[in-house]
């Protein structure tokens, strides 16, 4: 079906209406945006779809830059949107949630993305030892061999680290002091047999 995107939602995807009046939250769509996409999950009163093909797209769109996010990865819902639009998306969301809450929301301040490294808190589960993301919308994991989206130093531990028995890890680094921390979820008692670099 075509639609029309008019708006983002709280995940990061395109909110359309189809002709009968349903909203449909489109995945990887943006506001402007005239989409070619396919239902995934059909409720009475919205539905989730995936874009097929862009028939006019945003001047915010950028190719994705990332062959894990084409292979259906689930660590980045924004890849596709140029860095600064991602900011003001981002802060569209959180103003909308605070407002949604009946707090009062500031006017958000917001900075380049220039100078940053990446994303210093990584959560990812795992598989056979390995840190991976979810696929979107499954229990599947993606075990990336590299990922541009966070900073170096939790890269480094996200691709090479070894968590043995664990369910997931939370990575955690200080992209101005180095510092490291892997907090592991698995099994209560014994060994994970844990190795990072």
């Amino acid at each position: 079906m075509e639609l029309r995107v008019t708006a983002t939602a709280r995940d990061g995807a395109g909110v359309a209406r189809a002709e009968d009046g349903r909203v449909i939250f489109v995945e990887g769509a943006l506001p402007g945006e005239t989409v070619v996409a396919e239902v995934v999950r059909a409720d009475r009163r919205w539905s989730r779809a995936r874009v097929v093909r862009v028939v006019e797209a945003s001047p915010e769109r950028v190719p994705v830059p990332c062959i894990h996010q084409l292979e259906g990865c689930g660590g980045c819902d924004l890849l596709h949107v140029e860095p600064g639009a991602q900011l003001r998306i981002k802060s569209s969301m959180v103003v909308d949630q605070l407002v949604r809450a009946g707090v009062e929301a500031p006017d958000p301040a917001l900075r380049s993305l220039d100078d940053d490294h990446g994303r210093t808190t990584v959560r990812a589960a795992v598989v056979e030892g390995r840190a991976g993301y979810r696929i979107r919308g499954s229990h599947d994991i993606v075990t990336p061999d590299g990922c541009e989206a966070v900073d170096p130093i939790a890269e480094q531990l996200l691709v090479e680290g070894r968590f043995g028995d664990a369910r997931e890890v939370t990575i955690r680094v200080g992209n101005r002091t180095g510092d490291r921390m892997v907090l592991v979820d698995g099994p209560t008692g014994g060994d994970f047999g844990i190795e990072v670099p």
